[in-house]
C-alpha cells in the first residue's frame, strides 16, 4: 500500500517505484495526490479507505510522516520510507528506528534506475518473512486501545479542569 503526499509530483520517481515493488513480485496499491490527473497508469490522487488497504498490506510505502509510522505501528506492518530533499524526512525516517519499526530507507535523487533497483532491493527484503505479519485485526485492536487511552486520559484532564468560561458565567448570573 502506498501512499505519497502531494510535494511528490515527479512521475519518474512514481514510475521508478512501481517498476521496483513490480521487480520484487508485489503489486502495489498506489495513492500518491500529487499525481492525481496526471494520467499515471494505477495511480489515483485520494483514496479515503487506504488505512483500511494498509492493514492488510505486506508492505506500507511512504514517505515517514507521522501518520504513516504509526499506521505502520499500530498494524506492525514493515515500511519501505522513501526520502527526498524534504528536510523534515530525515528526521522522521530516524522516529521510525526509535519506533522499532521494520523498516528501509530510500532515496530518490532523479537516477530512476538506482531507485528502481534500491526499491527491489529493499521491498524483497521487508517482506520475506511476511507470512508472519501479525494479521490485520490483532492491529485494530491496538488501534481501540490507543483510542480509548487517549479518551480516558482526555476526560481526566477534563476532571480536573475548571469548568469552561460559558458555564462560569451562568454560575455567576441571579436566577
Amino acid at each position: 500500500a502506498i501512499y505519497l503526499n502531494p510535494h511528490f509530483r515527479d512521475a519518474a520517481l512514481a514510475h521508478a517505484l512501481s517498476a521496483g515493488l513490480d521487480a520484487a513480485g508485489l503489486t502495489a496499491h498506489r495513492v500518491g495526490e500529487g499525481y492525481a490527473g496526471d494520467g499515471l497508469a494505477g495511480w489515483v490522487g485520494v483514496d479515503e479507505d487506504w488505512a483500511t488497504k494498509a492493514a492488510h498490506a505486506k508492505l506500507l510505502v511512504s514517505a515517514p510522516g507521522m501518520a504513516a509510522l504509526s499506521i505502520a505501528q499500530v498494524y506492525q506492518r514493515p515500511i519501505l520510507l522513501v526520502l527526498t530533499d524534504q528536510p523534515e524526512q530525515a528526521a522522521n525516517a530516524a522516529r521510525a528506528a526509535q519506533l522499532g519499526l521494520k523498516h528501509r530507507a530510500v532515496i530518490w535523487r532523479g537516477d530512476g534506475a538506482q531507485f528502481e533497483a534500491q526499491v527491489k532491493e529493499a521491498a524483497a527484503d521487508l517482506t520475506r518473512d511476511a507470512a508472519r505479519q501479525a494479521p490485520a485485526a490483532e492491529g485494530r485492536e491496538r488501534a481501540q486501545m490507543r483510542v480509548e487511552a487517549w479518551v480516558e486520559r482526555i476526560f481526566a484532564l477534563g476532571a480536573d479542569a475548571p469548568p469552561p468560561a460559558a458555564n462560569r458565567l451562568r454560575e455567576r448570573q441571579p436566577s
